[in-house]
């Protein structure tokens, strides 16, 4: 057996294209969707990408498939696809990344069916655009939303009563210490 890893390891070269990663951060316009899928059409990217897309990892196929989704393109990008693109939105099924995704997710769960992995991409897509950043989302993409907003002067307010019983507390332990 060791004799067959170091064979492997020894015709298996990884180079420094190798090394880095194919998509820094998910795709966030259709035009950046767009010039990442002509990309796809060579095949040392594709290769890379899904070799990429693979070490993302889950427990399962369905966490798998959410993880890469997630990876490769942002909700706002997702809520205009579906798989079959129907409905006004662009096909998952029809761009250069599906084969890519399928690939991915069947390297990490051997034994993976397409048509598992299709449904999880289904379910995927049709709720992205319930989720923050998505286009139907309620809630704004910010850090700190649900939280309300204060005014000002509230804040100040709140501050110097803190501020005064703390003041207070001090006066009472000292008298009892005397």
């Amino acid at each position: 057996m060791l004799a067959n890893l170091s064979k492997s390891s020894a015709t298996t070269r990884v180079g420094p294209a190798d090394l880095q990663e194919p998509l820094l951060e998910p795709v966030k316009t259709m035009q950046e969707f767009d010039v990442l899928e002509m990309r796809l059409a060579e095949s040392d990217f594709k290769k890379r990408m899904i070799n990429y897309l693979s070490l993302v990892g889950g427990a399962n196929i369905a966490q798998t498939s959410r993880r890469i989704m997630k990876k490769l393109g942002s909700n706002n990008l997702w809520s205009d696809f579906n798989v079959f693109g129907r409905k006004g939105k662009r096909g998952l099924k029809s761009t250069r990344f599906y084969p890519v995704i399928v690939r991915a997710c069947v390297m990490t769960h051997q034994g993976a069916k397409e048509t598992e992995i299709e449904e999880v991409l289904g379910d995927f897509l049709k709720r992205t655009p319930y989720l923050p950043g998505g286009r139907k989302c309620k809630k704004p993409d910010t850090v700190g939303a649900g939280v309300p907003a204060v005014a000002a002067e509230d804040v100040a307010e709140d501050v110097a009563t803190d501020a005064a019983v703390a003041d207070a507390t001090e006066d009472e332990e000292g008298a009892m210490d005397n």
